[in-house]
């Protein structure tokens, strides 16, 4: 495999765009040159820094180098639906390092010569596990945000069915009019004053000529003969 990609070897940057070269500023050949060799440290920076420091942190010997996990890198990222989103891409390469790391550690913990060596190697490996499956959580959230769900509050609806009107009122709101009229289902009306009842009636003691006029007096004749 060609090590051209490798950090300690030149990268060749794609070809530049016409029309990029035609809108930069006329520099000098020093800036010109300088800024020709910040760019192709860029696209080193963008295309290798990672799979360098991946096979840096991920010991697998000299059977592995740069390019390898470039072209590793590369293929995980086209079977994640090969995404143009550069924080999306940094996020998956992210899983891709927590995963190896992971395997490693499990692998210090099983070599380890003492139990504490071995214990604090499993305790890394289970908070790594952990810190994955968070990245995977938040790499599902990122490509599906949660939507804000909306809905409107009715308060009145008014429907009508031939010659009746019916009126829905909404029942969670509070009447502060305590003799404030509603409707029925039916559309008659209903009041929410309430009747006194007399608790302790009296019905003896009530005139049963109620109603009627008042008694005048009357003079009475006598039946009998006057007298001589």
């Amino acid at each position: 495999m060609d090590d051209s990609l490798s950090l300690h070897s030149p990268y060749n940057p794609p070809n530049p765009n016409p029309q990029t070269e035609k809108a930069r500023p006329k520099l000098t050949a020093q800036q010109l040159a300088a800024l020709n060799k910040a760019e192709r440290e860029a696209d080193v920076i963008q295309e290798v820094l990672f799979a360098a420091s991946m096979a840096g942190s991920v010991s697998v010997g000299n059977q592995v180098g740069p390019n390898g996990f470039k072209v590793y890198l590369q293929r995980l990222l086209k079977q994640a639906g090969d995404p143009d989103d550069p924080l999306e891409q940094m996020m998956i390469e992210q899983t891709a390092l927590a995963h190896h790391r992971i395997a490693q550690l499990h692998v210090q913990a099983a070599e380890a010569e003492t139990v504490d060596a071995a214990k604090q190697y499993s305790t890394m490996a289970i908070r790594a596990m952990g810190e994955l499956r968070r990245i995977v959580l938040a790499i599902k959230q990122y490509r599906q945000p949660t939507k804000t769900k909306h809905f409107t509050v009715v308060k009145q609806q008014n429907l009508s069915s031939g010659d009746q009107q019916v009126a829905y009122l909404d029942q969670s709101a509070t009447q502060t009019d305590q003799t404030k009229d509603s409707f029925l289902p039916d559309g008659s009306e209903q009041t929410s004053k309430r009747l006194s009842h007399d608790t302790s009636p009296d019905f003896f003691t009530q005139s049963e000529t109620r109603g009627s006029r008042t008694p005048e007096p009357q003079t009475t004749r006598s039946t009998d003969p006057p007298r001589t």
